[in-house]
């Protein structure tokens, strides 16, 4: 399972430089019994209390990230395992705070214009930009039936918002999420869904009662 991961990290790695989606991006590594990224610093025990703002540029400052996309937003992807069995995941999606969506505007985000265009003066006030994760823990003292489910959805930085998820995700599901969702035109330009086809099935979280409630669920 460590080895299928890495594998879908490295290639949508090569697949996000190749089309200029990333500008910047620290390639996967395995690190006992972590995937991170080249260079990774863990600085999140630091940020818990910082503002959006503060949080987005701290990591952009350690370069803490897989991927810097080119309208400036991070993703972050780690992974936790026991032996071969996924312990734990954190998938997190920074959009940048100081531009409006890539998609709104994509001829001003093409990769030739990266860096030459100021996205300060780009901001427009209908678009608030939050981070979005997707956690996974196994860990049973720290799971809650319904308030903290083994696997969940984070939106924004609201300490109790944990939307439940059906299993663990795949890093090609979290990365086609995140281009299908923020960066449609892209996508549709430069992939198929067949690019993200995953292999990989990790076992079902959720319980019965879990799903009376709105949550993701996927096959």
């Amino acid at each position: 399972m460590k080895q299928k991961i890495i594998t879908q990290l490295r290639s949508i790695t090569i697949n996000l430089v190749k089309h200029s989606i990333s500008v910047a991006q620290n390639y996967p590594k395995i690190v006992g019994k972590d995937i991170v990224w080249n260079g990774f610093k863990d600085i999140s025990f630091v940020l818990k209390k910082n503002t959006y703002e503060e949080i987005y540029s701290e990591c952009l400052r350690e370069k803490a990230f897989n991927f810097l996309l080119l309208d400036g937003a991070i993703v972050q992807m780690m992974y936790k395992f026991e032996g071969n069995n996924l312990h734990s995941h954190r998938l997190t999606f920074y959009s940048n705070p100081n531009i409006e969506r890539y998609q709104d505007i994509p001829e001003n985000y093409e990769e030739k214009y990266y860096g030459n265009e100021l996205f300060t003066e780009m901001i427009e006030e209908r678009i608030i930009p939050f981070p979005l994760r997707f956690d996974f823990d196994r860990s049973e003292e720290k799971y809650i039936e319904f308030d903290h489910p083994f696997s969940h959805s984070s939106l924004g930085n609201y300490n109790n918002c944990r939307i439940p998820v059906c299993s663990p995700i795949s890093p090609n599901r979290f990365m086609q999420f995140i281009l299908r969702s923020f960066y449609f035109d892209k996508y549709k330009e430069c992939f198929s869904n067949d690019t993200f086809n995953c292999e990989i099935r990790f076992p079902r979280t959720i319980t019965e009662s879990e799903t009376e409630l709105l949550h993701f669920n996927f096959h």
